[in-house]
């Protein structure tokens, strides 16, 4: 899983919850979607928007999703890359608000977190382990909001138990 911080949009103070622009890259590898390299001439087969999701359709996918959404969560700009090996990589920019504790107590010299968790919520750890992927996460120099600046990025690996399972979630 790669994360990158295009934007933060909005944040709601009073209402611990902030509007984010995030590039999610995914990658996973599914033999099932292997095929012939050398009769097909191409190593890769790469799908854009509409054309991404009809070959998502029937495709076993993780379905990674951030955990905390509030309100409507819009996904756009897929891009799928499915190689010859079965390896696929998949790209989409997603639009959410999500929730955050925010503590004001030392302001005006505070630091806040705003996280952006991710979660496969169908699959639990035993079928989908998330691994970060350095080389596809950060974040853009975000000038969009006066009062706020972003002083950096930590990636948190960890599992969950959901009362929908006893067997926790990768996070």
């Amino acid at each position: 899983v790669g994360l990158y911080l295009v934007d933060i949009t909005r944040i709601d103070e009073t209402g611990n919850v902030f509007t984010v622009e995030i590039d999610v890259w995914l990658s996973w590898r599914d033999t099932a979607v292997s095929f012939d390299a050398d009769s097909e001439q191409a190593i890769t087969r790469v799908y854009a928007g509409a054309k991404a999701a009809e070959q998502l359709d029937p495709t076993w996918r993780a379905q990674i999703f951030p955990t905390k959404p509030v309100g409507q969560y819009s996904s756009s700009g897929q891009k799928l890359i499915v190689h010859a090996d079965g390896q696929v990589e998949l790209t989409a920019r997603i639009n959410t608000t999500l929730r955050a504790r925010l503590d004001y107590r030392r302001f005006p010299f505070d630091t806040q977190i705003l996280p952006v968790e991710l979660e496969s919520f169908p699959w639990n750890r035993d079928q989908v382990r998330l691994v970060s992927d350095e080389a596809h996460t950060g974040y853009d120099a975000l000038d969009g909001l006066a009062e706020w600046e972003v002083t950096g990025l930590q990636i948190e690996q960890y599992d969950v138990t959901r009362v929908r399972d006893v067997v926790p979630f990768s996070n």
